[in-house]
């Protein structure tokens, strides 16, 4: 048995007479479908193409991606040693490692280079890799965190008492302790510190060996070069009978980096909390409709499009999907942060990780578990987390330079004081070695970047590139889409105006049957307006602009005004700036529909922020003037332009960037992308194209708009923390060098700044989780319609 739990289970089946469970049982339960764990199955085990499928994407290029996570990771020169390592092994195409998550983003030529392989190479420099999968990942966490807890618990318990006795000695030399009671208490000392050095401290000296092992500095190595001077040092002395010891300062600070690394570990894991809570939405397990119309438990993995899945009432979507039917309302606030459920009835989307609430529903899958929206905003996330910054990737550089040169100084330090005769040149030495932190300097900006993008996922924001965060404090103009950005851009037939003896009915049902087969915004507002059955078409014609086909034996045109009078003798005109769809026919009018697009509901407050942020609003449209002149002055916006093609817009952001202006494109993703691509930063409508193939830096998932100024402050307190961080990180070390030089730290106090640099850069960056959003995401404006 694994515990008692297991033991009283056990026992009270046996009890109640039902023992011959197990050996009526035909097969165990089913369980989490995870990648197979490498200390069952060999590396070789994840060439298979089956097992694969489960956590490796594939392109049209040839390349396959995939996420691992990486366990022995101690400091940011080991996720540089992975990456460089990594990208020198032939097939691989790129290779990214953060240090924040201890993931790694990793794309390769399969025909060139195998997974095991890759794996193996990783494993051969010291460091154990695995497939992403959140349990896994969390599991890793869990035993990471147990055994700091284990080692900072010995070293406190033996520490504790090394103090006693040191304190018992430093007073002992001003009242005559003995030499007989002051050479017991330092072997005392030494017995009580041979296991912190040779247990507790084993991480510092693991990790300089295969730092050494792979000819790069990192941080453990000045680490393991303190810690084993200051103990050598003490036992010599102990040995000799002669000279000072340090095993207490050996003990405080071991007690304090692994307190420090504890609590860095505990900060990364808060960091990436938001995008490990949304891999651990998706549920393990679906019931499946089979072909005899039963229901089978299948792995969620498993589900391909088209599946039928049934949803009981608290448990989580398995995929995307349609429902096919009942009706419910589901809770989607762990996707789109929005908290109200949301109804759900015949027809409504469904996201995968989002709960059932009220009622058992049917799905049909639309997407297969691995495709689905949760599984593309983890990858996107993942790629934007992985990107590092031009400062970032020199800070990784410098990082090893700057310990190669903390070696010398120390060495330097050690010979100048021992020659003047000191009797502390060994605590100048230790201080010196162990008082530096390059980690801090290369955590100033990843560290930021991996909260930003976090805290912006959590907030309905996915950024799909890192340089999106980059370049977001500096934008100064904001370049808006009409239809699906600042409107819903889901027409709807308002009045009905009849130019005929045709009753309102038959001028709809004409228009829907003639519409049936287009997908045209305007054919699906006729066609949700008219529900029912329509008439068969012969000799349709599909054009730009409009349909035409015979119904009833007589022929008919549906389109615009441009279409109607280039296909007959009719000119309608629209009254006013509306958008309206005619129906003709025999020369002669039929009927005109008007179309409307609901305003969103934050529309105007997203405009409000942006102006307060002293941001450039223009709005850009390529529906007709009149149109857009009716939005924009109900929304404020002086400079607008309609009638513009995609290669219009192009032109007048290109023309805004010569002017020196950083631009921000807003589009819903599909005609959109010549534009939204040139700009500085491009943000995408979650209703507009797929996620998968957007074009676009960040994604917005629940397309509420006020998410647009709250990504705009994130990234402006983003840039002001990663100033912040590097500011800290090298003055600290510009004043701690110089004092631990001149003597003036002794080696607790270095260990404690140490511990406590990275410390702070880590804590400032996670200060963008402890901020609540912005005042812009409060207001909620009533509802309004406009033409067009």
């Amino acid at each position: 048995m694994c515990c008692h739990g297991c033991q009283a289970v056990a026992q009270a089946i046996l009890d109640a007479g039902h023992g011959d469970f197990y050996e009526r049982r035909t097969a165990r339960p089913l369980a989490r479908a995870e990648p197979v764990p490498g200390s069952v199955f060999p590396a070789t085990a994840y060439d298979n193409p089956d097992v694969q499928a489960k956590f490796v994407d594939s392109n049209d290029e040839g390349t396959c991606r995939v996420s691992l996570v990486v366990d022995g990771i101690t400091c940011s020169a080991c996720a540089w040693l992975i990456e460089h390592r990594l990208r020198e092994t032939p097939g691989v195409v790129d290779a990214y490692v953060n240090y924040n998550t201890h993931r790694a983003e990793l794309a390769w030529h399969p025909e060139q280079v195998r997974l095991s392989e890759i794996l193996q190479r990783i494993r051969t420099i010291g460091y154990r890799a695995l497939p992403f999968d959140p349990a896994i990942h969390q599991d890793i966490a869990r035993r990471e965190n147990r055994a700091f807890l284990l080692r900072i618990g010995v070293t406190g318990a033996l520490g504790m008492q090394l103090m006693m006795i040191a304190t018992a000695m430093y007073f002992g030399d001003g009242h005559g302790m003995d030499a007989g009671h002051r050479e017991l208490f330092r072997w005392l000392s030494l017995f009580l510190a041979i296991p912190i050095v040779a247990y507790c401290a084993m991480p510092f000296f693991h990790g300089a060996l295969r730092d050494l092992g792979n000819r790069t500095l990192g941080m453990d190595v000045p680490v393991s070069l303190g810690l084993g001077i200051a103990f050598g040092g003490s036992v010599w002395a102990t040995w000799t009978g002669s000279g000072s010891v340090y095993y207490e300062s050996v003990a405080m600070f071991v007690f304090l980096l692994l307190g420090a690394r504890y609590l860095e570990s505990r900060a990364r894991h808060r960091s990436i909390a938001t995008i490990e809570a949304m891999s651990l939405s998706m549920p393990d397990l679906a019931e499946r409709r089979n072909d005899r119309g039963d229901w089978d438990p299948v792995l969620a993995s498993e589900l391909v499009t088209g599946d039928i899945v049934r949803v009981q009432p608290g448990c989580a979507f398995p995929a995307d999907g349609t429902v096919s039917e009942g009706a419910t309302a589901a809770n989607e606030s762990l996707l789109t942060g929005e908290s109200t459920p949301i109804e759900k009835t015949s027809g409504s989307a469904v996201l995968a990780g989002s709960t059932n609430i009220d009622q058992p529903v049917l799905i049909q899958v639309s997407r297969s578990h691995g495709n689905s929206t949760v599984s593309q905003i983890i990858r996107l996330t993942d790629r934007a987390q992985a990107y590092k910054p031009r400062f970032a990737l020199l800070a990784d550089r410098a990082a090893a330079w700057f310990i190669g040169g903390v070696l010398l100084l120390a060495a330097g330090a050690g010979i100048y004081w021992y020659t003047r005769g000191d009797p502390e040149w060994l605590a100048v030495v230790v201080s010196i070695l162990v008082i530096t932190c390059p980690c801090a300097l290369s955590l100033a900006t990843p560290a930021a970047l991996t909260a930003a993008v976090n805290t912006l996922a959590g907030r309905s924001v996915v950024p799909v590139s890192g340089t999106a965060l980059e370049s977001l404090p500096r934008i100064d103009t904001m370049m808006l889409d009409k239809t699906g950005t600042l409107t819903e851009g889901r027409l709807s037939v308002g009045e009905i105006v009849r130019h005929s003896d045709a009753t309102e009915e038959e001028i709809l049902r004409i228009a829907a049957s003639l519409n049936q087969s287009s997908g045209h915004p305007v054919a699906r507002a006729i066609r949700e307006r008219w529900d029912q059955p329509v008439l068969p078409v012969s000799e349709g014609h599909h054009e730009a602009g409009g349909v035409s086909g015979v119904v009833a034996g007589t022929r008919y045109y549906i389109g615009n005004a441009t279409y109607i009078r280039n296909r007959t003798r009719n000119s309608p005109e629209a009254p006013g700036a509306r958008t309206c769809a005619w129906l003709t026919t025999r020369g002669r009018i039929v009927a005109r529909m008007d179309l409307r697009d609901r305003v969103r509901p934050d529309a105007r407050t997203m405009l409000e922020s942006l102006r307060e942020a002293g941001i450039q609003v223009r709005l850009c449209s390529g529906d007709h003037s009149e149109a857009v002149r009716a939005l924009a002055r109900q929304l404020g916006i002086a400079d607008w332009q309609g009638g513009m093609t995609p290669g219009d817009k192009l032109e007048v952001l290109r023309t805004l960037q010569e002017q020196g202006r950083v631009v921000a494109a807003v589009g819903d993703g599909s005609n959109d992308a010549p534009f939204l691509s040139a700009a500085d930063v491009s943000i995408a409508m979650a209703g507009g194209a797929d996620l998968a193939r957007v074009n676009a830096d960040m994604v917005l998932i629940s397309d509420a708009l006020d998410a647009i100024p709250e990504a705009l402050r994130i990234g402006r307190r983003t840039k002001s923390i990663i100033r912040q961080n590097i500011t800290w990180a090298i003055g600290y070390n510009l004043l701690a060098l110089p004092a631990a030089a001149m003597g003036a730290v002794p080696p607790w106090a270095a260990a404690l700044g140490m511990s406590a640099s990275s410390l702070i850069v880590v804590a400032n960056a996670l200060r963008l989780h402890l901020e609540t959003p912005s005042e812009a995401r409060l207001p909620q404006p009533t509802l309004a319609t406009v033409p067009g």
